[in-house]
């Protein structure tokens, strides 16, 4: 799943990752996500440690033509994978 969406955090990318189960938000929660990102235009990343960048740009293993404008084939790539129990917030980076 990807998508796009205005933000009032101009400096922050924001993954809306926390669980809302049984109506409820509890303290942590059971996580199995993979969450990916790029940076605009020339932009370098400075996220922490736990964020690995691609080996190559993302064009080299996506479909640009599929993706259309939600991935710059050009440049590289960054993967998290969350899983496990975990606190149960959003990423923010």
């Amino acid at each position: 799943m990807a998508f796009a969406f205005p933000t009032r955090l101009r400096d922050e990318i924001f993954f809306p990752t926390v669980h809302i189960h049984d109506g409820e938000v509890h303290d942590r929660a059971e996580f199995d996500h993979d969450l990916y990102l790029q940076c605009a235009g020339d932009e370098q990343f400075v996220g922490d440690m736990r964020w690995r960048e691609s080996e190559q740009p993302a064009g080299m293993f996506l479909d640009a033509k599929k993706a259309g404008s939600l991935i710059r084939a050009n440049a590289h790539a960054y993967h998290l994978r969350l899983r496990g129990e975990l606190k149960n917030a959003d990423t923010l980076v």
